[in-house]
C-alpha cells in the first residue's frame, strides 16, 4: 500500500472515529429506556502497568512533527533531514518497546479530545518509522529498512491490543503500513534477513493476545452498566457501540490472518533458498520454518494450500 494511500485512509478512519466517538461517549443526560439495568461495580482488570509503555509511545507521537509532504516523494535529502529532527521520538520509541504496555479499554475511562490526538501523534511516530525504511531502502540498506517496517508493525500491535474502538482501527492501519512495506521486499532480502523476520513476526504474532481479553471486556461491559460510561446511554446508542466494537474487532482478526500469511510468504522464501525451489504444500514447511500449518482466523481452519497457487513469492498473498 502507497503511503499516500495509507494517508488518506487515515483521513476516513479518523472521520469514522469522529462519528463514533459521538454514537460511544454522548453526553449526559441520555435516557438508556427500557435497556437500563442496575448500577453494578464494572469488570475488573489488572491495574495499568508502571512506566506504561503506551504512554511512553504516546509521548514519542507527541515529540513528531508532520512532514511538510508525504514521506513517499520526499527526496533522499529531505528524509534524512526529517529523521535527524527525530532522534528523541526514535529513543522514547525505542524505550517503550521494550516496556509493559497496555492500552485503556472500552468503558474504563471516558473518551476525550486529548485521547483523540494521542491517536493522531502514534500515526505520526508510525510515518516516522516509514520514513527510516524508504531511507534505507534507497540506500540498499535492507536489514535496515526491515528493521523499520518490523518496529512500525510492532507499534501497530501494541496499539491495537486493547484501547478503546478507534485505538483498535488506528492500531491495525499502522500494522497494515508496515505488512505491506515487508512484502514488497522479501524477495530483495538476504537469507540472514529472512531468518531474522521470521522469528521477529512469529514473535509478535505470538503476542496478540490482548484482543481476546477486549473482546471479552466487551462481552461483559455490554452486561452491566459502568457507572461513567453507559448510564446516559439509549438503547439505540449502546446498539451502535457494539456494532462499531463488532466491526474493528473483525478488521483485527483479518489483519492476524494477513500477518500469519506474512509469515508464510517469509518461510517459503527462506525454503527456496534452502532448496532452489519453491514448497508445493505447506506441509513442506513444518517442521523445519514453521511448528505448524497455522490457522487462518477468518475461517478457523488451517491455511490451505492454494495460497501458493498464485506463483513464485506469493505464498499467503492476498
Amino acid at each position: 500500500m502507497k503511503t499516500g494511500k495509507i494517508l488518506a485512509t487515515l483521513g476516513i478512519v479518523m472521520l469514522l472515529g469522529g462519528i463514533a466517538g459521538a454514537l460511544l461517549w454522548p453526553s449526559p443526560g441520555g435516557s438508556v429506556g427500557g435497556d437500563k439495568q442496575a448500577d453494578v461495580p464494572p469488570p475488573s482488570l489488572p491495574a495499568l502497568p508502571s512506566p506504561n509503555g503506551y504512554d511512553m509511545l504516546l509521548q514519542a507521537g507527541d515529540n513528531t512533527r508532520s512532514p511538510n509532504s508525504p514521506v513517499a516523494e520526499m527526496s533522499r535529502g529531505a528524509l534524512e533531514t526529517y529523521l535527524l529532527s527525530h532522534d528523541d521520538a526514535f529513543e522514547i520509541a525505542t524505550a517503550a518497546f521494550e516496556t509493559e504496555c497496555r492500552v485503556v479499554l472500552d468503558g474504563e475511562v471516558e473518551f476525550s479530545p486529548a485521547r483523540q490526538e494521542g491517536l493522531e501523534a502514534l500515526q505520526r511516530l508510525a510515518e516516522l518509522f516509514t520514513a527510516r525504511a524508504l531511507l534505507a531502502e534507497g540506500k540498499v540498506q535492507m536489514q535496515v529498512a526491515l528493521d523499520a517496517h518490523l518496529e512500525r508493525l510492532r507499534l501497530g500491535s501494541m496499539v491495537a491490543q486493547g484501547g478503546i474502538t478507534e485505538d483498535l482501527l488506528v492500531g491495525v492501519l499502522i500494522e497494515e503500513g508496515a505488512r505491506s512495506g515487508i512484502e514488497a521486499m522479501i524477495r530483495k532480502l538476504t537469507k540472514l534477513s529472512l531468518e531474522n523476520a521470521l522469528e521477529r513476526l512469529t514473535a509478535l504474532e505470538d503476542s496478540r493476545e490482548m484482543p481476546d481479553a477486549h473482546r471479552e471486556w466487551g462481552e461483559l461491559i455490554d452486561k452491566t452498566i459502568h457507572p461513567s460510561f453507559l448510564n446516559s446511554m439509549t438503547v439505540e446508542q449502546r446498539a451502535e457501540r457494539r456494532e462499531g466494537f463488532r466491526l474493528a474487532l473483525q478488521k483485527n482478526t483479518e489483519q492476524l490472518r494477513k500477518l500469519r500469511a506474512l509469515i508464510l510468504q517469509v518461510a517459503g522464501r527462506l525454503y527456496e533458498f534452502q532448496t532452489g525451489k519453491t514448497p508445493d504444500t505447506l506441509s513442506a514447511l513444518v517442521p523445519s520454518l514453521i511448528s505448524e500449518i497455522p490457522i487462518d482466523p477468518t475461517t478457523g481452519n488451517p491455511f490451505e494450500d492454494t495460497v501458493m497457487s498464485r506463483g513464485k513469492g506469493d505464498i499467503g498473498a492476498e
